[in-house]
């Protein structure tokens, strides 16, 4: 099954707040929601997330809870298949990635002033 297009995960700034903030409408199509939630949320340590990542193998908004999951910087439970753990890594590395584009861009720049 394929993600609408409507269902991409964007971000809005609502007028009240001033502040962007994700759109979250995926949720309503998430096979998650058919189960429980704590069977998302193992105890701290726990292995048991089988069944939670079969249940979001197949879910048509996987991609888009993982990318959910990433923006609001979730540390817990199973989001898109992926663990705590995972989430971590590709927050980690998303991060270490945009400070080197702002480093690069920088340099850039310092070097661009020099030759003028």
């Amino acid at each position: 099954m394929t993600m609408p297009a409507s269902l991409n995960l964007r971000v809005v700034t609502p007028a009240w707040t001033g502040r962007p903030a994700l759109d979250d409408t995926w949720t309503a199509h998430a096979a998650c929601g058919l189960g429980t939630v704590e069977a998302f949320y193992p105890d701290h340590g726990d292995a048991r997330t089988r069944e939670p990542r079969r249940i979001c193998a197949g879910c048509p908004v996987k991609l888009a809870c993982r990318e959910y999951a990433v923006a609001i910087g979730e540390r817990y439970g199973v989001w898109g298949g992926l663990g705590p753990g995972q989430l971590v890594r590709i927050q980690a590395a998303r991060n270490r990635a945009a400070k080197a584009a702002r480093r690069a861009a920088r340099d850039y720049a310092t070097e661009e002033n020099q030759h003028d």
